[in-house]
């Protein structure tokens, strides 16, 4: 079972904790709409008062720090340090383009338990240069170190919401980042990760961005109990989200990885929905 209750606490799979909007690359499409984001105000105190709360009542396999590129943020270490005291889940790891991690001391490598970093085609001569400082450091460590080549993206998230209700709902029941990524962020717990990016996009757009809502407050229950129960019927639930209408979850077809030039960057994305983008449901 994806979740399941183990020593009064719900168990899961997976957990996240965006920690930065904002990433140093400026990769087509990304899945967090990172190269439109600018920097959000991480703050260290309001996450350890959710962690605090939600560890009396979740417990993970798993908890990754992403981004954006979350070696931006300047707390890393310790965030990390304070994931890990509150035993929210088994290991801690993070995700990163690696591009910055010759910039970090020997403690972030004691403390994070896997370090995961996705190798795209414009930072694969950067990162083999690097390679004997990585793995002297992860076994200085005693880190897990993971190379993930990456060479193509999938079509995630649409600026244009999908007006087929049934393809909405073909997408979720299909989709697997409802049940490995669920996420942290700013005191709120999202179901995934793109529900996140969805309205945070919208409102660099100028959009409305308060319709998509679909998230939990973690601070507004009164009780253990009853965030408990929210947390599992929220997680559990089989109706779609709003930000599900603007996003083709895993079913998106992939196309090669590419950076977006300063110029293209500057102009707002558009990402209307067409069946050529999704893959048969």
């Amino acid at each position: 079972m994806l979740y399941h209750q183990e020593n009064d606490k719900l168990r899961t799979k997976a957990l996240e904790i965006r920690v930065t909007d904002h990433c140093n690359l400026r990769c087509d499409k990304c899945a967090h709409h990172s190269q439109y984001l600018p920097p959000y105000e991480f703050d260290i105190n309001e996450l350890k008062q959710n962690l605090d709360r939600l560890s009396k009542v979740l417990h993970s396999d798993r908890v990754t720090l992403i981004g954006g590129e979350p070696l931006l943020l300047p707390e890393l270490n310790e965030t990390i340090n304070l994931v890990k005291e509150s035993n929210i889940a088994d290991m801690v790891c993070i995700t990163t383009n690696g591009l910055l991690l010759n910039s970090l001391d020997i403690q972030f490598w004691e403390l994070v338990d896997t370090v995961e970093i996705s190798i795209y085609p414009c930072s694969f001569a950067n990162i083999k240069k690097m390679l004997p400082m990585l793995y002297d450091s992860a076994w200085t460590g005693k880190t897990e170190l993971r190379l993930i080549p990456v060479t193509e993206f999938k079509t995630v998230l649409l600026t244009e919401p999908i007006d087929d209700s049934e393809i909405i709902a073909s997408v979720y029941n299909k989709c697997y980042y409802r049940y490995f990524c669920n996420t942290i962020i700013k005191g709120k717990f999202y179901k995934c990760e793109p529900s996140i990016s969805i309205p945070a996009l919208s409102e660099h757009l100028k959009h409305d961005a308060k319709k998509f809502g679909g998230f939990l407050d973690i601070c507004s229950f009164d009780s253990p109990e009853t965030l408990k129960k929210a947390v599992f019927d929220y997680l559990t639930d089989t109706t779609p989200l709003t930000a599900c209408g603007y996003c083709l979850g895993t079913s998106g077809v992939s196309f090669p990885h590419k950076l977006l030039s300063k110029k293209e960057i500057k102009q707002p994305p558009h990402n209307a929905f067409n069946p050529d983008l999704i893959q048969k449901l």
